[in-house]
């Protein structure tokens, strides 16, 4: 199977800065993150209160299909650990809403260092919103997907 280049036709990045965090280093962590043609992201902040009064900023940013968002779930899922991939591949099911989503959460720490890690806490968060076609098993289709970019890793 090969990796249709309409797959993706959005992606949302956020994460959290904490009172404790440089802002300027989550949003270096989160461009770390997308392949170089995508990497002038126009990223917002919006500073919320948090439980105890201190200051939490949300970063985020959208790519839409012209600005490579397919490239970007090719960039994730090549950079995983050999052990990671197969973690997002067994979780495929809680990953993907019905609407198509794929939900990924990645390490902010090893971001910044450009290194691309899963984790569940204080993450860099990444919903992609695929394209699926009519009549085909969302949760089948996207595990041959994810093989297939995984598969082209290995061939490069």
């Amino acid at each position: 199977m090969s990796v249709p280049a309409n797959l993706v036709r959005e992606v949302e990045v956020s994460a959290f800065s904490h009172a404790t965090e440089d802002e300027d280093k989550v949003e270096k962590a989160m461009r770390n993150l997308l392949p170089e043609e995508a990497r002038d992201l126009w990223l917002t902040r919006r500073t919320l209160k948090g439980h105890h009064g201190d200051p939490i900023t949300i970063v985020t940013g959208k790519i839409r299909r012209k600005k490579g968002a397919t490239g970007v779930l090719r960039k994730v899922v090549q950079e995983l650990s050999s052990l990671d991939q197969q973690r997002v591949l067994d979780e495929l099911e809680e990953r993907l809403d019905d609407g198509g989503n794929l939900y990924i959460r990645l390490d902010k720490q090893n971001a910044y260092l450009g290194k691309v890690r899963l984790v569940e806490t204080d993450p860099v968060r990444m919903k992609f919103k695929l394209q699926l076609p009519h009549g085909k098993d969302r949760v089948e289709y996207v595990h041959d997907v994810v093989k297939a970019i995984i598969k082209e890793e290995l061939e490069a």
